[in-house]
């Protein structure tokens, strides 16, 4: 391997709650729901939210609109902290491999989310939908790549969503998938990132 990519939100910091807050009230505010959808919009995954929407006819603007009002909602934001041992994994490995950001959050949001936390300084390079199509399209991991200056058959990418997971072997990337489910097809599966460490030092 040459590079690692990571996914941000839920991969490298805690999201999930946050996002789902914002949806769930926002999606009561402008949209019908039933208290059964209310219930999975609760307790179901980032990804799994975006499939819903998409299901339900609710634009994709929508989703934007929720990371917007978390950006300008300094109460939120600075509870979106780090996942246990985020921080410690990027300060070992961006020692030895440049490393790059993978997200289909809009590029406001993820930059201002990565500096309320310290850890824009460990990437070469940050790679959003603002820019790019979303994850499960390859295109900002080719991005990536090109910008590390490297062959994405040489990066190894990190992502707790299966749409990341999916990009990444359509660009010929190692997979670690980051989940407590095995759903969909990776090279290594990994349920914490003390797992991951220990898939990337096996790697290595």
């Amino acid at each position: 391997m040459k590079a690692i990519l990571f996914d941000l939100d839920n991969t490298l910091i805690n999201t999930h709650d946050v996002l789902n807050n914002y949806l769930i009230n926002m999606t009561k505010k402008y949209y019908k729901i039933t208290p059964k959808e209310e219930h999975v919009l609760e307790t179901t995954t980032i990804e799994e939210v975006m499939k819903w929407m998409k299901n339900h006819n609710i634009k994709i603007h929508f989703w934007t609109k929720i990371f917007t009002v978390i950006h300008f909602s300094f109460t939120d934001i600075k509870h979106i902290k780090p996942l246990p041992n985020a921080t410690k994994i990027l300060e070992k490995w961006s020692k030895k491999f440049p490393l790059g950001i993978i997200t289909n959050g809009p590029n406001i949001y993820a930059k201002k989310v990565m500096r309320l936390n310290d850890i824009t300084k460990y990437f070469k390079t940050i790679q959003t939908t603002s820019r790019n199509r979303p994850k499960p399209n390859p295109e900002m991991i080719y991005k990536a790549a090109k910008k590390i200056g490297v062959q994405p058959k040489d990066c190894i990418v990190i992502d707790d969503g299966k749409a990341g997971i999916e990009a990444g072997t359509k660009a010929g990337c190692i997979t670690i998938y980051l989940s407590k489910n095995n759903d969909v097809k990776a090279n290594y599966y990994a349920k914490n990132l003390i797992e991951v460490n220990r898939i990337l030092e096996k790697i290595n």
